[in-house]
Parts: C-alpha cells; structure tokens; sequence
C-alpha cells in the first residue's frame, strides 16, 4: 500500500519476499537528479517523483508527486481574481500532484511500462516549493491516521523535542538531519546572525539563508551555499558598472534578499520573516535567528579590524587572527521563542551542531540569556565537534584554532564548551584520542556526505540524550 510506504509491486520476489520502500528524501533526491540532467543536457528542467496514493472518501488511486525539485509543488492563488474579478481567499493548485497523476496516464498504473514521462510548456515560477510543501502540518490536520477525529495528527518520525545551535555548512548539514527525522515543529534550529551584514543596500544573512536553502531542499550540493541551479547576471552586471562583487549574490538568491531588507525597512522583525520564509520553503523545523538585533562578527587580524565577510569571504580567511569580539551582542535580546525553546521542560536535547565554534556558536552563546539557558537546563546538552583527525571538514576553524594558540584537537573543543555541555560527540578516527576527555564522550560517524549520513548523525545525537537522560546527574562545569 503506497500510502503506508511500503509496496511489494513491481519488484522482484526471487528467493524471498520482499517490499520496496518510499526514499528517505524524495524532495533531495529530485534535486540531485535535476542537477545532473541540467548539467549533462544544459537545460533547466523539473524534476518530479510520483507514487499512486489513495484518497479519503474517493475509490480508486491517482500519481501524486512525494518528491519535487524545480517545479512548483504548491501554488497560492490567494487574493488573486477569479473568473468574474472576485477576489479568491483560499485557493492553492497542488501543482506537482497535478503533474504526477497526468504522468500516471502515460506511466501507467500497475505495470508501469513507462519508468519516465516528459512533459513540455509547463510554466515555472522563479522560486519553486519542494513537494513537502504539500503535506499539509498537523495542527491543520482535521483526520487523525488512528482512532477518532481529534485535530492531530500520528507521525513516524520522532517527536521528541530538540533545540540545535547552528551557524555555516557543516551546521546546516546536521540541522536537515534533524529536520528529516522530526515530527513537524518538533525540531528547533536557533542560527547565527554574527555573520549578517549590509551590503549593496541589501541586509545579508549567510547563516540563515544557508539553512533555509538546505532544509528546503533548495541549496547548491556542490557549493554547500546558494541556490541550485544559480545564475550570475546580476553581480556580472554589478561587476561591468564598477560596483563590489566580491560577494557572490545569485539571481535567485535575489529574492530572499531583497524581500527581507524591504521587510525590515518597514519595521519588521528578522524572525517574523524568517518563519515566513521557512513556511514557505516547506520547512517543518522552527528556525529562529538568535536575536531581532544587529550583531557583527568583528576579526582582529595582522592586516586590521575587519568586518566578517571581508575576512571570511574578501580576504578568504588569509589575515591570522589575534582575537574575535561580537559587537552588538552585549546590548541584544534574544529572539521570541528561542529563551522558552531552552527552557520547554518537555524538551529533550540541546545540540550544539558541528559548527565552526569561534565564527558560528560563539555569537548565539554571546547573547545575554542564551549561555544561562544551556547552562540551566533540564534538557542534556550536546556538542558535536567540528574536528575529524586534526582537520575540520570544511572552512578554517582549525586555522584558526591554531592562530589562537590552540591544537585543533578534540581536546580543544571539550574545553570550549566546558561548563556548557553534558557530551561531546567525536568522529570515528578519533576514538583514541576519545577515552582521555574531560566530558563524557561519545564515537560515531560524524562526516556527512549524504542526507542519510545526516539523518543517522541526527537518530545517534537523539540517542546520546536518551543515554544521558538516564543518569539525570548534570556533568556541565561552571567555569564558562
């Protein structure tokens, strides 16, 4: 039964029965193909991957899409004029659903004769929502999978509650774990915004932006930031009349920009749109920046003061670092929800994500509050280090571990977060260097290559807290 996700059709039962599963991320697995058709045919299409699914009330399956990558999966005609200029006040087209049950008439319904269908003229919007945007949330389910009709809604994925600190790539990789594996609104990301900054006249926020864009399934693989399939004529134009373009900003990724400063301009709050976005992305997880105020990264280098982008992104992380300070931060509020998110006594993990901890973390624990929830709370807290074999997987925090006179070593991080954290979690290579820690550690396989690599660090880091919940004993220090 497809709708279960489990089908014994159309496979093989040689030697044994067997039954074929739906894939753990159908919306990332339209994207990796649309990605390599786009680069073996140079062409931009949409991807969608379609499943007969019954319906309730009605007899008979239909092909509606589970996973969607360039195509627009969900459009809202609201406010916009019906036949006779009335304006519509609910209306959304499940457009992807509507291309996967026309395919089905071409596919075929039990043998499945035809594994691809082709279909041409169909309009793109310049910022397609993946198919989870179709799944409607439980709170605005009215059917419950068992028993009566009671508002909610039964999921398979695990709802317990997490709070994650996040900030860079490696950050967002874990993040879209935990989205993957989470009830909806069961996960929240509390992000970076010690990165943020003006420039063009547009209010740029990398480490939000970077998590929006991966756990909507919009983000460029390969790059690990920006928008798939991206184009440059924007900054090329940037370029020709002589203005800066030594950040990258893509055509798509435009829109977030622009969408946002106009947002703020008129007295919005970063959170209020950035929830907005997410919803819009498809995103389940609650994504918060740590705070609504204006904190910058400031790096004190050989070559001066420099603003973090300049040298992150100008400079590529060239100049050697004598200290970091976070101007702002002292003066900073939290954002709504991210001091209750700490301290929700059903909560069940807090989990420091395998973010660059001076340039990512260090900016969400410098806002008045946050530091005191970890430290006040029930719930274990949870780093996952950032080092593997003496290195990190991607950006210069060993660098600058060093230029800060510290050994880019498990060590090192255990004695960042000493007085924060209950477990540290290190990567498989580094199980020797494991047994002799101050905290108690954890070894799994932290590199993240795949979304399932991703999804199992997320199931480990959930079960490193039910361990630890088991010995209710706090192991945080005070020193921090």
């Amino acid at each position: 039964m497809a709708n279960a996700g489990i089908d014994q059709s159309n496979i093989s039962h040689a030697g044994g029965e067997r039954a074929l599963l739906l894939p753990a991320d159908p919306d990332g697995s339209a994207a990796d193909i649309k990605q390599k058709l786009d680069r073996a045919f140079n062409i931009e299409c949409g991807v969608v991957i379609n499943d007969s699914f019954g319906r309730p009330w009605r007899n008979g399956v239909v092909g509606v899409a589970i996973g969607a990558a360039g195509v627009d999966s969900l459009q809202s005609f609201v406010n916009a004029p019906d036949l006779f200029g009335r304006p519509l006040r609910v209306t959304e087209i499940a457009a992807a659903d509507e291309i996967a049950a026309a395919a089905s008439l071409l596919m075929g319904q039990a043998a499945e004769g035809y594994p691809v269908v082709i279909l041409r003229g169909l309009k793109r919007s310049a910022d397609p929502l993946p198919a989870a945007a179709l799944v409607r949330p439980a709170s605005q389910d009215p059917v419950s999978m068992t028993g009566p009709v009671t508002g909610e809604r039964r999921h398979p994925r695990d709802e317990k509650k997490i709070v994650a600190l996040c900030g860079g790539v490696g950050g967002a990789k874990l993040a879209l774990g935990l989205e993957r594996i989470s009830s909806p609104g069961a996960a929240t990301i509390i992000v970076n915004v010690g990165d943020d900054f003006e420039h063009l006249g547009l209010r740029i926020c990398p480490d939000i932006d970077t998590v929006l864009y991966t756990l909507g399934n919009l983000s460029d693989p390969e790059r690990g930031w920006g928008r798939a399939g991206e184009s440059w004529n924007f900054i090329e134009n940037v370029k020709r009349l002589g203005g800066d373009d030594w950040f990258l900003l893509g055509d798509k990724d435009l829109a977030l920009h622009v969408t946002r400063t106009q947002h703020l301009h008129r007295g919005g709050l970063l959170s209020d749109f950035v929830a907005r976005a997410a919803k819009l992305f498809g995103i389940r997880s609650n994504i918060l920046p740590a705070t609504n105020a204006v904190i910058s990264t400031m790096i004190d280098t050989d070559h001066g003061v420099l603003p973090f982008q300049e040298y992150f992104v100008k400079q590529r992380c060239a100049p050697r670092i004598k200290s970091i300070r976070f101007e702002g931060a002292a003066s900073a509020a939290a954002a709504p929800g991210v001091l209750d998110a700490l301290s929700d006594p059903a909560l069940h993990a807090i989990i420091i994500c395998p973010s660059n901890p001076y340039l990512s973390v260090d900016p969400i624990l410098a806002v008045p509050g946050i530091t005191a929830a970890l430290q006040n709370a029930s719930a274990p807290v949870i780093a996952v280090s950032p080092i593997v074999s003496g290195a990190a997987i991607k950006g210069p925090t060993a660098k600058i571990m060093t230029e800060l006179n510290l050994a880019p070593s498990q060590r090192s991080i255990a004695a960042h977060y000493q007085g924060l954290i209950d477990a540290l979690v290190v990567d498989s290579s580094d199980e020797s260097e494991s047994r002799d820690l101050p905290v108690r550690t954890f070894v799994v396989p932290t590199v993240m290559t795949t979304v399932e690599h991703k999804m199992q660090l997320a199931h480990d880091v959930v079960d490193v807290a039910a361990t630890l919940a088991m010995n209710s004993a706090s192991h945080r220090g005070a020193s921090r």
